[in-house]
């Protein structure tokens, strides 16, 4: 089982995934990408994921024209405008790996939870220290930290 699979088999909420997606088997998933060669590198596979949830670069692109505002992250536009065909919701957890991830869930509001995967010591210490309250260092830890809190 891919990390994303196990990670949807531990959740009852919407949760997103941006950037690098390797397993895609729940329909709960929301697809948000600023990457639009994703789009490419995933092909058929987007088929599975509700058009409605995914939000790619050339939105968020149009939507800035249209308001003349930054909706870029850490922004909160593409994380919202991604989750709302899961209305209603209590929570959404997104998985990110920046501080512009963290910080555009701090902006998204109280529904919204970051998890953090960071390979890299200094982004983990950062994500720490900006106050995120989970912090991997493998997307691979994230379905067995999710069990144990169950």
């Amino acid at each position: 089982m891919g990390p994303v699979k196990a990670v949807a088999s531990e959740l009852d909420i919407p949760f997103t995934v941006g950037g690098g997606i390797r397993a895609l088997e729940d329909g709960r998933l929301i697809l948000r990408s600023g990457a639009d060669t994703a789009r490419h590198v995933l092909g058929d596979t987007l088929d599975r994921f509700d058009t409605a949830a995914q939000v790619w670069h050339d939105e968020v692109e149009t939507a800035e024209r249209d308001t003349g505002a930054s909706l870029r992250k850490p922004n909160p536009y593409p994380l919202l405008r991604a989750s709302e065909p899961f209305k209603p919701y209590s929570r959404v957890l997104y998985v990110g790996d920046i501080m512009a991830d963290w910080l555009m869930t701090e902006n998204a509001g109280d529904e919204f939870l970051f998890a953090g995967v960071a390979l890299n010591e200094e982004i983990r210490s950062g994500l720490l220290d900006a106050g995120g309250a989970m912090v991997l260092a493998s997307v691979n830890l994230l379905p067995t930290v999710l069990h144990l809190l169950k």
